[in-house]
């Protein structure tokens, strides 16, 4: 699983978390009795009481839990973001030949100059 990159990434990612927590916090209300019942192979009230208990508890942590991978994803977006990137950054042309002759004067650029003084050098 990859980290977001961006800002607006993170945020999505981490309200598609936080709606993710809410959506299994009230399907467990339904689903988890449900599923302790198939586990008892026959429906038993205990089963039903049990589901329903996790199911509740389910509705107040799924969501808790959800609003902290949402701050997760955020904090890990805005991490990302703000690394800089070292890359080497290499000028546009070579260094200016700059002669000692005619004193004083700035001569214009030369592709041949600069060539000539980078072989030298």
């Amino acid at each position: 699983v990859d980290d977001p990159i961006t800002i607006g990434e993170g945020i999505s990612r981490g309200t598609g978390k936080f709606f993710e927590g809410f959506r299994d916090g009230i399907t467990g209300v339904f689903w988890q009795p449900v599923k302790d019942i198939q586990q008892q192979s026959g429906f038993r009230i205990s089963g039903v009481v049990v589901g329903l208990g996790q199911g509740l508890v389910g509705v107040v942590v799924k969501p808790v839990v959800g609003v902290f991978d949402a701050v997760g994803e955020l904090s890990k977006a805005i991490k990302n973001s703000t690394e800089t990137k070292m890359s080497t950054v290499y000028p546009a042309r070579m260094r200016r030949f700059i002669s000692s002759e005619p004193k004083g004067a700035l001569m214009s650029y030369s592709s041949r100059d600069a060539l000539g003084h980078e072989l030298f050098r």
